[in-house]
């Protein structure tokens, strides 16, 4: 049995999309897009969704993705501050976001509709 549900091949044939339970970084039913054009198949899909499923249990990479998180995140709130004019609506929606990470909240809890995507 599969532990892709609901997948789906759309129409054109190049992927195919369905989802996952997610016990990693994001917990509950998350998106899956296998790139079949590309040659993955089912046993892609499944050590792709296993290897990310046991990522949290891996403190160097959750680290290492949380750092990077931050790194892009307080670039592009600086880029976008530093031309407010035309940016400003923009960097003043990452307010919330900026105040919860000066308080000490991960970046990654703000991060929504992940998908995990499989090629072979």
């Amino acid at each position: 049995m599969s532990i892709i549900r609901n997948l789906k091949t759309e129409e054109n044939g190049l992927f195919a999309n369905g989802t996952f339970e997610s016990k990693s970084l994001f917990s509950g039913e998350m998106k899956v897009m296998i790139f079949v054009d590309d040659g993955a198949t089912e046993t892609d899909d499944e050590r792709c969704i296993n290897h990310y499923n046991n990522i949290h249990n891996k403190q160097d990479i959750c680290n290492k993705i949380q750092t990077g998180l931050e790194k892009f995140f307080l670039y592009m709130y600086d880029e976008w501050r530093a031309f407010d004019d035309i940016y400003g609506e923009i960097a003043d929606s990452l307010e919330v976001i900026m105040n919860g990470y000066k308080e000490g909240k991960k970046l990654i809890s703000y991060l929504s509709k992940p998908t995990l995507y499989v090629f072979p």
